[in-house]
């Protein structure tokens, strides 16, 4: 069951025009691909490949102006799988990350996070190396480095705090017509 994915952008209008009614809508947590270095497969066949090709180390902080977040059902029943093979939950086209690279697994509402067994690209979990197997409990504004991917885990009160930040960043729309 793929997670839905939406430009961090547009989630930032949706809240400005729902407001309150934001958290109705999307309930959920959230898992934010950070935008920075990417190094996209050149072919389907080079995606699905499993080999990791390992790149030069990515920036220290996000580079660009979006980001894509994908939600995170608290409902979710299985393990899902981010990963740079297309049938991933989670399908992150770069080539540092492996096949098949984490698992986010969630009960009573809490979210955890670990390496999948074939994980090739280094990983680290609020800045501590990750252990194959182990699972780490994930809070609001957790960071998750693996490649030169780097993911932040939001519950929904943290999600909204985000959004709140990045709607008074974002100028507001002209309210008249240019004449």
């Amino acid at each position: 069951m793929a997670a839905s994915a939406y430009m961090l952008s547009l989630l930032v209008r949706q809240y400005l025009f729902l407001v309150d009614a934001f958290r109705t809508r999307y309930p959920s947590s959230w898992i934010i691909w950070e935008p920075g270095a990417w190094r996209p497969a050149r072919t389907a066949a080079e995606g699905d490949h499993a080999a990791t090709q390992q790149a030069t180390k990515a920036p220290a902080r996000p580079v660009g102006t979006d980001a894509l977040c994908f939600e995170l059902k608290n409902d979710s029943k299985h393990e899902l799988t981010v990963g740079r093979i297309s049938e991933s939950d989670i399908f992150i086209n770069d080539m540092t990350l492996s096949r098949e690279q984490l698992r986010l697994s969630v009960s009573n509402g809490a979210w955890s996070v670990k390496l999948a067994d074939e994980a090739g690209a280094v990983t680290h979990f609020d800045g501590v190396p990750a252990q194959l197997g182990k699972p780490v409990p994930l809070k609001s504004g957790s960071s998750i480095t693996s490649g030169d991917v780097r993911f932040t885990f939001y519950d929904t009160a943290g999600f909204i705090a985000r959004l709140k930040a990045e709607s008074a960043a974002t100028p507001a729309p002209a309210t008249t017509l240019p004449k």
